[in-house]
């Protein structure tokens, strides 16, 4: 059976449905959310609209990883 491109795009839109609500959401819930969803867009998404979040939680992620890429070094300010 074949997925029609609105349907792809209905559960792509279903699935970051919480970004509308994410600066009412509580530190558990976003905490929930990004190990659910962590991703380069998801990463830079936080940069740009929840600093305090990136700066606490996504940029200690990164600094952890083994293997960083170019946005890795990127978001954590070193490219």
């Amino acid at each position: 059976m074949k997925t029609s491109a609105s349907s792809k795009g209905k559960d792509f839109a279903d699935r970051w449905e919480f970004l509308k609500t994410w600066s009412t959401l509580s530190k558990d819930e976003k905490l929930l959310k990004f190990n659910e969803h962590t991703s380069h867009e998801f990463n830079f998404y936080l940069y740009m609209k929840d600093k305090e979040f990136f700066d606490n939680v996504v940029k200690v992620f990164i600094a952890n990883k083994l293997e960083k890429d170019v946005v890795d070094y990127v978001l954590l300010g070193l490219y």
